[in-house]
């Protein structure tokens, strides 16, 4: 568990953090701490000083690890270790304290979020409670209204094309679209995908 970024900070708290034994000293915490376990609106290691512990977190988190997003929701625990200070807000995630050994590649989820790691960076994040449906959408060409491609993908249930804030190829959530103009068939709605995120929304003749 992070240490809290409130004021007091207790020498004693971040001596149990890092899991030094009962009167190590300050210089004692900065030589065994994680460079990546500092928050850095607080301090680093090289900070020398006890609030820049704020926010520090050593420990790993339990999180559940499975193949499909589905199942990433209701499997078996693991213990991972993560570059910042949550699931949420991490860039990396790790299989040993030191940081140094990436996490195999999976969906995993800490209880509140869900996130799609392909062995080096995140891809994907939503909610567990979503489900995916197919939606029918068209691929346009280099002007926005000129399609060309047919092709499914799948969108959160219960969205549109027009309201959607991601979709993709696959049902698992793995893997964006590729960047282009988007329209539903038989609609005048059309929306430009940058790869990651839509960027533009218009309608066509």
């Amino acid at each position: 568990m992070a240490i809290s970024t409130s004021l007091p900070i207790l020498l004693s708290t971040v001596i149990s953090e890092i899991g030094l034994a009962s009167g190590s000293s300050l210089e004692d915490c900065f030589a065994n701490a994680l460079s990546s376990g500092f928050n850095t609106t607080y301090g680093t290691i090289s900070s020398n000083n006890l609030q820049a512990f704020r926010g520090y977190n050593n420990n790993p988190f339990n999180a559940r690890k499975a193949s499909s997003r589905g199942s990433a929701c209701f499997t078996y625990n693991i213990l991972i270790y993560y570059s910042g200070t949550t699931l949420a807000n991490s860039s990396a995630i790790y299989t040993n304290s030191a940081k140094t050994i990436l996490a195999d590649e999976d969906f995993y989820y800490d209880g509140t979020t869900l996130r799609y790691w392909n062995g080096s960076s995140f891809t994907s994040t939503i909610p567990c409670s979503t489900v995916l449906s197919e939606t029918p959408f068209i691929l346009s060409g280099t002007t926005q209204c000129s399609p060309n491609i047919s092709a499914t993908y799948y969108i959160e249930n219960g969205f549109t094309l027009a309201n959607c804030n991601a979709f993709w190829t696959d049902v698992s959530a793995k893997n964006f679209p590729i960047a282009g103009w988007y329209e539903v068939p038989n609609s005048t709605t059309v929306r430009y995908w940058n790869g990651s995120a839509f960027t533009s929304f218009s309608t066509c003749p």
